[in-house]
């Protein structure tokens, strides 16, 4: 599988983390390169097409589409997991892409 590709806003999440954080997502990345699939959970209700893998003694998580037919993970969200927090950041980013 090739590297995870990251939405600008992803890469901007991963640019706001501390150090130790960002080695915590930077390994969680190195996973879902290896598979993506095995190592993630799927969503559900308006995120179903999405995946998640918990990184950063499981406080982050890494929000993401697997593109089977391209073997390609396409990162949305890089997040913390409080109160949904994520979640909705990744409901707003897809809405927002939608809208154009």
């Amino acid at each position: 599988m090739s590297q995870p590709v990251m939405m600008p806003a992803a890469q901007e999440d991963f640019d706001n983390l501390d150090g130790s954080l960002k080695s915590s997502v930077s390994a969680g990345l190195l996973k879902l390169q290896k598979d993506a699939l095995k190592l993630s959970g799927p969503l559900s209700g308006n995120l179903s097409q999405f995946r998640k893998i918990a990184v950063g003694k499981k406080s982050l998580r890494i929000i993401f589409r697997y593109f089977d037919h391209l073997d390609l993970v396409v990162v949305f969200v890089i997040g913390w997991r409080r109160n949904g927090e994520v979640y909705r950041t990744a409901a707003e980013r897809i809405r927002e892409d939608l809208q154009g």
